[in-house]
């Protein structure tokens, strides 16, 4: 998807499209996951938002600034949920001072 995504930059939509889909070496595979984004793009809301994004840097902020690693976990509902927590380094027996 990253490719297509740059390849659009340079060329048309259908064109950048077309391109992917007719590799020999990946089309198919492609195929498959450009409609897996297909299907998660027509049912509402993605799985990681603009949103969701900018609440996981907050909390990479915070969780720094209090000695943790930032964890992002999307669960399981209708829609998704996604939570941002911090675990202490310590945990990971990181020693911080």
């Amino acid at each position: 998807m990253q490719q297509l995504f740059k390849l659009i930059q340079t060329r048309s939509d259908d064109s950048a499209l077309d391109l992917m889909l007719s590799d020999a070496d990946y089309g198919e595979e492609f195929a498959a996951i450009f409609e897996m984004y297909r299907e998660e793009r027509s049912g509402g809301a993605p799985l990681w938002s603009a949103s969701d994004a900018a609440s996981f840097v907050v909390k990479s902020k915070q969780a720094f600034d209090d000695r943790e690693l930032a964890i992002v976990a999307l669960l399981p509902s209708d829609p998704h949920d996604v939570v941002t927590f911090g675990i202490p380094l310590r945990y990971y027996g990181i020693e911080t001072s």
